[in-house]
């Protein structure tokens, strides 16, 4: 938020207490309400404000080890998470701060470092140590990959890249 000279930012709140390792990523729910946090404590914290103040509403727990991203999707309605367990993981947000998981995925040979939705939100990518990026897609309630970029199909093209 804003301070009182122009330019000039502030802390509104510390979100603190929750995580016991590294707060990896953070995610807003895309009507601003609800922040998710990613941590290497393998779990995934819904905050939201109450009373003025942010309370920590819901824990997501399953990975195991450490939680690397985290991204809503446009509706609000899903929630992906991918971690250095190599797998990304799709929650489904139900009534009373619960959140249900419907797939997991173990479609990376590597940690998975980020995730993120299309602006549609009926897609997933999902980026990988594996030089892969992997496309997901709803089909009959599972989760699949649509297309992977990178990896062997880049090497197959001999592409190069240098920095």
């Amino acid at each position: 938020m804003r301070g009182g000279s122009e330019g000039l930012w502030r802390c509104s709140a510390v979100l603190e207490g929750t995580h016991t390792r590294t707060i990896r990523s953070c995610s807003w729910s895309p009507d601003g309400k609800s922040l998710a946090t990613a941590s290497f404590d393998r779990t995934v914290a819904i905050w939201e404000v109450q009373d003025g103040n942010w309370e920590h509403v819901a824990m997501l727990e399953g990975h195991e080890s450490e939680v690397k991203g985290v991204a809503w999707n446009c509706s609000g309605n899903l929630i992906a998470t991918c971690g250095r367990d190599k797998t990304v993981w799709f929650w489904e947000s139900q009534p009373g701060h619960e959140y249900e998981v419907v797939d997991v995925k173990h479609g990376h040979s590597q940690d998975v470092k980020a995730v993120t939705w299309h602006p549609s939100g009926e897609l997933l990518a999902s980026a990988s140590y594996d030089d892969t990026i992997k496309l997901w897609i709803e089909c009959d309630d599972e989760w699949i990959c649509a297309q992977t970029i990178g990896g062997e199909w880049l090497n197959q093209y001999n592409f190069t890249t240098s920095i």
